[in-house]
């Protein structure tokens, strides 16, 4: 007896997946994408870093906008145009996310990244002023002159360069600039130092 109602929870469960499983094959059969290998899909992508580089910025150009990957069984879209990903994220509506980000919460705990609905639009709501672009007006110069000094770094270079380490100086100039009000020129002795905490 015990064994029948297992057995009739377990079939609801593996139907209730298997439904919204089509509905999301359904929902984004029709759309463009990079041919997929059987089982796997893209996934062997991961393992790959100069394959995954390519696909990435060339598939706007071959695709379109919104392009269908498969993670495994798993399809997924990915939005490349502005035009398509603003209303998607000023959305209040569409606030759950995937199952996947329910894997997260075991290392991240539940935040703005892995919350849902209620939850996330009341952390939503506290930050929102923060972003307000008023406030990220005032903040302008100091991007600017971040970008600026990037760039400048490159100007004279003709080889390969490791551009993680200049992005996070850039970052650190900006930050130490918004938040600390300590100028670029200030930094310098710190950007220097290997061993500095904020290079850590």
């Amino acid at each position: 007896m015990v064994l029948s109602y297992l057995a009739v929870i377990f079939v609801a469960v593996v139907l209730y997946f298997l439904t919204n499983w089509i509905k999301c094959v359904m929902a984004v059969w029709g759309l463009p994408g990079p041919p997929a290998v059987p089982v796997l899909g893209h996934a062997l992508l991961a393992s790959d870093n100069k394959r995954l580089v390519h696909m990435g910025s060339n598939a706007y150009l071959e695709y379109g906008p919104l392009v269908k990957i498969w993670l495994t069984f798993f399809p997924t879209v990915l939005v490349l145009s502005p035009e398509y990903l603003q209303p998607i994220l000023s959305s209040s509506k569409h606030t759950d996310k995937s199952f996947f980000y329910k894997l997260l919460d075991n290392f991240l705990g539940t935040g703005l990244v892995t919350s849902n609905g209620k939850d996330w639009r009341s952390h939503r709501r506290l930050l929102q002023p923060s972003f307000h672009q008023g406030v990220l007006e005032m903040f302008l110069a100091a991007f600017h002159d971040g970008s600026q000094r990037l760039v400048n770094r490159f100007k004279d270079t003709s080889s390969p360069v490791n551009i993680t380490r200049h992005m996070n100086e850039t970052v650190l100039e900006i930050l130490n600039d918004t938040v600390l009000g300590v100028q670029a020129g200030d930094t310098t002795k710190l950007r220097a130092d290997e061993n500095s905490p904020f290079r850590q």
